[in-house]
């Protein structure tokens, strides 16, 4: 992920985090007024923005999937997040464990598997959340295909 990228990511989630929660009609207005001037200054192609409020799920989606066919991009549309999604999910597992929901001193195999096999030497999540692989590969080869050929 190059520096722009980074900084395109940093500005939707600073701008996402200042949506109101408090206006629940005006979601889409607001998320649509803060997010188009950033979509033309990065001449970004799509974008869906998703809160969870009270239980309740609201997204909202502007812009295109893929230009090559103009499909427009949905709540449904996957997008290539790349390293700024080690951000994500290390702070939802630091939250998890401070709400006693996990600990980073678990093993990978403790969530894997249940404890029935060996990954990686006693790799713990906390090992994972610092980058320290403990001999894994960087990347998962393509002929892995499920959980029992990543722990073979």
């Amino acid at each position: 992920m190059n520096k722009r990228s980074y900084l395109v990511a940093l500005s939707i989630a600073m701008i996402a985090s200042n949506i109101s929660p408090a206006k629940a009609d005006s979601f889409a207005e607001q998320t649509r007024d803060a997010f188009q001037p950033v979509m033309e200054e990065y001449d970004i192609p799509g974008l869906v923005v998703g809160i969870t409020r009270n239980g309740k799920h609201e997204f909202y989606a502007a812009g295109v999937a893929s230009r090559a066919d103009n499909r427009p991009a949905t709540p449904d549309t996957l997008f290539e997040l790349g390293s700024i999604s080690k951000i994500f999910n290390v702070t939802l597992a630091a939250l998890a464990e401070e709400r006693g929901e996990l600990s980073l001193n678990d093993t990978v195999a403790h969530h894997v598997c249940a404890d029935a096999c060996s990954i990686g030497n006693r790799l713990t999540l906390m090992d994972l959340a610092t980058h320290h692989s403990g001999g894994l590969p960087l990347q998962v080869p393509d002929n892995i295909t499920d959980v029992d050929g990543l722990v073979t």
